[in-house]
């Protein structure tokens, strides 16, 4: 089952005060940015920042942390 809500850049959550820093944004959420900014940077292709790209770069982060699940078992 793949975790949507897995943080990018994980730490430990123990400040020692009993408060819970933030994690920052999912991994989902750093794909999608990768995939975006990979997307936009394509000269040749139809492109433009609007809903439809970036309902696209979700559905890649999605894929992308399917396969990373399947490789990881």
């Amino acid at each position: 089952m793949k975790n949507l809500d897995e943080p990018a850049f994980p730490q430990a959550m123990d400040d020692g005060t009993g408060c819970k820093p933030s994690v920052g944004m999912s991994l989902r959420d750093w794909f999608a940015g990768q995939a975006l900014s990979a997307m936009l940077a394509q000269p040749n292709q139809p492109w433009v920042p609007c809903r439809a790209t970036a309902d696209e770069a979700y559905q890649i982060a999605n894929w992308m942390i399917d396969a990373r699940t399947e490789v990881k078992g």
